[in-house]
């Protein structure tokens, strides 16, 4: 091809056919470059999936534990409210049986007292 001349139909034919070579050329490379992000992509999604499965695992396990830990504290405050309760009941009923047992008392000493009185007269 002289570059004073006007192009041919056969230097254009041979032009074209030099730039199909390479079109081809970048049509294999660009196919090599789909099937390796694909290859790429379709490793990730994997990595994704088991990722999120163990993800999913672990907060069944910490639902399950935070489930455990919250019915032991429960029963925990359960049974605390309970002898609270009782030491509620008992600090309202103490003073009546204290009393109870102070009459009982003074009674048993003015028995005796009597009996004493009676056997040395």
């Amino acid at each position: 091809m002289n570059s004073d001349m006007p192009a041919t139909k056969a230097d254009l034919k041979e032009v074209e056919s030099r730039l199909d070579a390479k079109i081809d050329g970048l049509d294999a490379k660009i196919d090599g470059v789909e099937k390796s992000l694909g290859s790429r992509i379709n490793g990730l999604a994997g990595a994704l999936v088991k990722t999120n499965s163990k993800m999913d695992r672990m907060e069944e396990r910490l639902s399950a534990l935070i489930r455990d830990e919250s019915g032991k504290t429960a029963a925990r405050i359960d049974a605390f409210l309970g002898k609270l309760q009782t030491y509620e009941l008992e600090s309202h009923m103490f003073p009546k049986t204290l009393d109870e047992h102070g009459a009982t008392l003074r009674d048993h000493e003015r028995r005796l007292s009597s009996i004493e009185t009676s056997r040395t007269s």
